[in-house]
């Protein structure tokens, strides 16, 4: 049975996936509704060049000077809920020059406060293009389990 928060989701890939355009990105500037990048505002220097054609659908460069608390590629799944045993996936194709362990979570709204739900599994993403995948089992112990988020 398919989810609303999986058809949210591919509904924005699917835009996504069809759109052809190149140029810089801005911090938190939507690269379609649903789909943004953001990042500490207080790093000195951070410099991101987008890339996309039909068929494909990120690919970016990135300057970064200094050591920014964060920087995401964000995805709005939707309103949804998730049932303890209930598992989240995430599979990507793709790769990061040196290879990296991409830290993977959550971010909720929950009666109108943010709640964090952290997988301790990371996105491990190879330096040659490859298939990245990572799950989450939820828990009793993550905040969103059983709760409309």
């Amino acid at each position: 049975m398919t989810d609303c928060c999986d058809i949210f989701t591919l509904e924005r890939v699917a835009e996504l996936e069809a759109l052809s355009f190149s140029g810089p990105a801005e911090n938190g500037g939507r690269i379609v509704p649903g789909i943004y990048l953001s990042w500490d505002g207080d790093c000195p220097k951070v410099e991101l060049a987008l890339d996309s054609k039909p068929g494909t659908l990120l690919e970016f460069d990135a300057t970064i000077e200094g050591f920014p608390r964060w920087f995401s590629l964000n995805l709005e799944l939707g309103a949804g809920l998730f049932a303890v045993g209930d598992i989240l996936g995430l599979v990507v194709e793709g790769s990061a020059q040196r290879g990296a362990a991409l830290p993977v979570f959550l971010r909720s709204v929950i009666d109108g406060d943010l709640v964090d739900t952290d997988c301790p599994q990371p996105l491990d993403l190879p330096a040659q293009t490859g298939i990245a995948s990572m799950f989450h089992t939820f828990s009793a112990h993550d905040a969103i389990s059983g709760r409309s988020a």
